[in-house]
């Protein structure tokens, strides 16, 4: 008496290959379709004092520096500066590195709450290198600021710090938030930049 082809080893080992080569091709055509825009609906709304100690950088339709109040979709973003510190007690670094802190304001004018996640929603490069947030940083900062993450209600702000820990001799630091901040909203890629003062 034959088995049935559905008792056979080699059939489902065919089987569950051919549905990892399906999902996947199905993954990358969604991750094709839903790439996020840069920069459409960003606008410049003004510039503010920004915290003591920070240089200017050169500034355009793309690009923001410390001070610089944006607009996109709704939501008010304030770069309001960088802090440089070696830390304190158990958060230190070596001489030959240096903790920098941003700290952003978060203005939620678009009718729905929002989410903002530092962890999820940002990456950054210092002298065009790409670095990972500091949690380090964030636990060294004297002024002992919340980081930038949290769900904001419409109407409300969010003020909050994202640490990094950079060579010394850096120079530029980019930092780029990805936008899509309610279910539904278009996600675009807002740049701040700040140098080394």
């Amino acid at each position: 008496m034959k088995k049935s082809i559905f008792t056979r080893w080699w059939f489902w080992v065919i089987v569950i290959v051919f549905y990892f080569i399906f999902s996947s091709i199905g993954n990358s055509e969604k991750a094709s379709e839903t790439k996020p825009a840069v920069n459409t609906g960003v606008q410049r709304i003004d510039t503010v004092e920004p915290v003591a100690g920070n240089s200017a950088v050169k500034r355009d339709d793309e690009t923001f520096g410390p001070g610089d109040r944006v607009e996109i979709n709704g939501v008010v973003v304030t770069f309001n500066g960088i802090t440089e510190t070696k830390g304190t007690g158990y958060y230190m670094v070596p001489d030959n590195k240096i903790f920098v802190i941003a700290e952003f304001t978060v203005e939620n004018n678009t009718g729905k709450d929002i989410n903002i996640s530092s962890v999820y929603g940002s990456e950054a490069y210092v002298d065009d290198y790409l670095v990972q947030q500091s949690f380090e940083a964030e636990l060294a900062d004297p002024l002992e600021r919340n980081g930038l993450t949290g769900t904001i209600a419409s109407g409300k702000k969010l003020n909050g710090i994202i640490g990094y820990e950079l060579p010394s001799q850096w120079q530029e630091l980019e930092i780029r938030l990805k936008t899509d901040w309610h279910e539904g909203s278009r996600a675009d890629v807002v740049t701040f930049v700040a140098v080394a003062g």
